[in-house]
């Protein structure tokens, strides 16, 4: 499975990316800090599932989900924050988006992405 974790904080990028790379499902973690990097790499590469924080510069979580589905459709997204009341939670639902609270569980995380990882194995 191939993982792009967006988070303006590099230590929180770091971090998830050393325990996601623990599971052995999880083959490829990519890292980016706003925003635009994120549609670009998406343009380029497929991904399995996408990691937003909500609040990055340029371009907030929410906003880039959309992008990224107008890119991808068919494209898992996990929108991460701590600021869940300023977050629209219908329309993450809407939109097909899961939301995980920051602090992260990283149990839930791995939970979330491999629900997300057995869902795309079975429309295969």
């Amino acid at each position: 499975m191939k993982v792009l974790i967006a988070d303006d904080h590099h230590i929180v990028r770091k971090g998830l990316r050393e325990i996601l790379l623990k599971d052995r499902a999880v083959k490829e973690v990519s890292e980016v800090d706003n925003g635009y990097e994120v549609i670009e790499m998406t343009r380029k590469q497929k991904f399995d599932v996408i990691i937003l924080d909500i609040s990055m510069p340029g371009m907030n979580g929410l906003d880039l989900a959309e992008k990224v589905r107008e890119i991808r459709p068919d494209m898992p997204v996990i929108l991460c924050s701590g600021y869940n009341k300023l977050l629209n939670l219908q329309k993450t639902k809407e939109m097909g988006v899961q939301f995980i609270n920051k602090p992260i569980i990283i149990s839930d995380m791995i939970r979330t992405i491999r629900l997300i990882f057995e869902k795309g194995e079975d429309a295969r």
